[in-house]
């Protein structure tokens, strides 16, 4: 059997909302579309290996809205303690974001936020959004856009791979 060579890729798949999947191999280009319901919560890379002998890791992903790895700088307002943090964006989707924040805070998750950043896009496109936090562990926080205001063109163009 073919063995997964030490510094391989790590590919990723993304579940459609039916829990399908489509995995293609790197080597062949072979396609196979999967229920990926058994997968999920698996937190661990998957061995796949396909009908052209190619051995491969790869990833499912459950989450609703790609996600992609920025490093943006901006600031936060919490409504809460009218208190404002610098924050350093470390991954973004349409939905929500991480970030760090580069002061100590009292941020608990449920508190709302609003959050401004620029991105590193050749007009440097502010982007200003309401958001509640989800998790917060040590000066990491994750949080959910609130805005009602529908598409958010500006972002939506900046996540486009």
């Amino acid at each position: 059997m073919k063995e997964i060579k030490v510094d391989a890729p790590l590919f990723t798949f993304y579940a459609y909302t039916n829990n399908q999947t489509t995995i293609v191999c790197p080597s062949c280009d072979f396609k196979k579309k999967i229920d990926a319901t058994p997968y999920k919560g698996v937190n661990r890379a998957l061995k796949v290996k396909c009908i052209c002998g190619e051995v491969f890791k790869c990833v499912i992903e459950f989450r609703k809205c790609y996600r992609k790895k920025v490093n943006l700088s901006g600031e936060h307002f919490s409504e809460k303690t009218r208190k404002r943090g610098i924050l350093r964006v470390g991954e973004i989707s349409m939905e929500g974001l991480k970030f760090s924040s580069l002061d100590p805070h009292n941020l608990k998750k449920g508190d709302t936020l609003e959050v401004k950043f620029r991105l590193d896009d050749p007009d440097k496109t502010e982007i200003s959004k309401r958001a509640v936090v989800l998790h917060v562990k040590d000066l990491t926080v994750a949080i959910k856009f609130t805005d009602k205001n529908g598409w958010d063109k500006q972002l939506g163009f900046y996540m486009m791979p």
